[in-house]
């Protein structure tokens, strides 16, 4: 990408950022589906069966995530281990693959692309994550594949800048340097799936207005995807989302979202940013394993995501306030299994009731 074309994709980005907010400012999020195709909906883990009916249902459908923990080297030598990705999809593709797949290398990756594009870790991180999404599009054709959270742009920019306070020139730096970080991965993928997690809780917020709150989660989930559309060349954008609050701000973390908040602060920003569906994500039947299983040991804790966060939070959103007295209990699985299963069927819908009606169930 040269130089006029990057900066003409930043004159349109900023322009789509700036039309936005003021939208944002005097009405409530409405987006129009009037002539649009059908949003895309897809989710990671349905651990009830009988959730998978309701599912089908409201045309929402499998994918596959493959994660970093099937290449545990690749933590420390910043390469994906190609023979063993491919063998890891295959042992998962046995029943067949479903129509969408996410690769999940994050770390160090990510920190690495941070780097110039003239260091070599820059280099190699491209080089290797260019090699494996080939490797497994020939590999396995007819699905189709992305990177998670590429491309991606810090919340946080510059000293404490936000995406609605930050002046434009920080922006435009910001997005110059995603544009270069990304572009050579992205042109590879099949669809491209940024990630707009809920991490600030307005309610939990103390320093500021629950409203600049909300607000400053929208700009940058508009950003978010609006850098993707850029970057996509027409490929289908779809966001990873999740309906609890996950790590990386300040929230009551693992809690179930307000749908009204999960709606008006993840689901509209991304529409108008050029979203053209959701990849819900939970990895309900790993954490359901986490918070029901005696033997604690096997398990890496998560900060903020780990068994002490999600007992408390199921407690809370499951349980009426009353933690069990053995969390291995075979009732406590069971209700887990079918409440988690619940809480995605919900989300499922609330997408498709404001896709038809621009308003919240």
């Amino acid at each position: 990408m040269n130089k006029f074309q990057i900066i003409f994709i930043i004159s349109v980005f900023l322009c789509l950022i700036t039309s936005n907010h003021a939208q944002d400012a005097q009405t409530t999020p409405v987006v129009s589906q009037v002539n649009q195709a059908p949003f895309t909906i897809l989710y990671d883990d349905l651990p009830d069966i009988n959730a998978i009916t309701p599912a089908v249902a409201s045309r929402a459908f499998p994918y596959l995530i493959v994660y970093q923990s099937s290449d545990p080297d690749s933590v420390k030598s910043g390469l994906i281990n190609i023979e063993n990705l491919i063998t890891t999809i295959r042992k998962n593709s046995l029943g067949g693959l479903p129509d969408w797949g996410i690769l999940d290398f994050e770390d160090p990756f990510f920190e690495f692309l941070t780097n110039k594009p003239d260091t070599m870790e820059y280099k190699r991180t491209v080089d290797t994550m260019v090699q494996a999404i080939r490797a497994v599009k020939i590999a396995f054709p007819n699905t189709k594949w992305t990177y998670y959270g590429m491309p991606g742009l810090r919340y946080w920019i510059g000293d404490g800048q936000n995406w609605v306070s930050a002046p434009d020139d920080l922006k435009r730096k910001a997005i110059t340097n995603a544009i270069t970080a990304y572009s050579s991965i992205v042109s590879e993928l099949d669809w491209l799936c940024p990630s707009i997690y809920g991490q600030y809780d307005p309610s939990f917020i103390k320093f500021q207005t629950e409203d600049a709150t909300r607000e400053q989660g929208r700009a940058w989930r508009l950003a978010q995807v609006g850098l993707s559309r850029i970057l996509s060349g027409g490929r289908p954008v779809i966001p990873i989302v999740c309906p609890w609050w996950t790590p990386g701000g300040a929230a009551n973390f693992c809690r179930i979202i307000e749908p009204r908040i999960f709606i008006e602060d993840i689901i509209v920003p991304a529409i108008r940013g050029g979203a053209k569906g959701f990849a819900l994500w939970g990895a309900l039947n790993y954490t359901i394993n986490l918070i029901t299983d005696p033997n604690q040991d096997k398990y890496k804790q998560e900060k903020n995501f780990g068994t002490k966060e999600w007992r408390a939070a199921v407690v809370f959103d499951y349980f009426k306030g009353n933690t069990p007295l053995d969390w291995s209990a075979p009732e406590i699985r069971t209700k887990l299994v079918v409440e988690t299963s619940k809480t995605l069927i919900q989300t499922i819908t609330s997408i498709r009731y404001w896709e038809r009606l621009n308003t919240i169930p």
